[in-house]
């Protein structure tokens, strides 16, 4: 059945992937899964008055591109899209593009791992935290930009790459990433599944 024009899906279908991927942590009465704009999202409890909703993994694969918009409908009600939830799109070797909104906080761990055709990020200028590996092995990434109004993470000097502005700890980087002479640190994963990068000049700023 249809609500709000979106498409119900039953919540049993999901039960093992959810289970999974850490994502319940109340009964399964409490989730509700929505699908909209060839994205599924849950919503942890649509009677908490300030409960958003997660991109979490599908049953059939993602391809081409995908746009992540604002907010999700369910029950009358608009529940903004806070988070990427792990795994959502881990593994879709099709996936070529992803819009996030400016709604996006959070982009848990794994993520975007082995989608091996993404050739791009754009990180939106509200999110606050990325998990370590949310982008390790996608070679195919040629250009990452953070958001200028993005007060956690930069991309200062068209670097490439994904820093983290107070440590100045380069956490994202790919085939093209160039290290800014500020970068102290390189994050332990920052180029892990990395296999195009051919060669990189590590300024002498950068100790550990």
């Amino acid at each position: 059945p249809k609500e709000d024009g979106l498409n119900k899906i039953k919540i049993s279908s999901f039960k093992e992937i959810l289970d999974a991927h850490d994502l319940v942590h109340k009964p399964i009465m409490y989730y509700n899964v929505v699908s909209h704009m060839k994205c599924i999202f849950y919503i942890l409890d649509d009677n908490d008055l300030d409960c958003d909703a997660t991109v979490i993994p599908k049953e059939h694969r993602y391809s081409a591109n995908i746009t992540i918009p604002d907010n999700v409908r369910h029950k009358r009600r608009v529940f903004p899209i806070t988070r990427i939830g792990s795994y959502a799109f881990y593994g879709h070797d099709e996936l070529k593009t992803v819009t996030l909104s400016n709604s996006i906080r959070v982009i848990e761990d794994k993520a975007f791992r082995k989608c091996s055709s993404l050739t791009s990020i754009l990180i939106p200028r509200n999110v606050c935290a990325i998990g370590e590996t949310a982008f390790a092995e996608t070679p195919s990434i040629e250009s990452i930009y953070v958001d200028s109004a993005n007060v956690k993470f930069d991309s200062r000097d068209n670097c490439n790459a994904i820093i983290d502005t107070k440590t100045n700890t380069l956490i994202v980087g790919c085939k093209n990433t160039r290290i800014p002479n500020t970068v102290t640190t390189i994050g332990d994963r920052a180029f892990r599944g990395c296999k195009n990068l051919l060669s990189i000049e590590i300024p002498i700023s950068v100790d550990s």
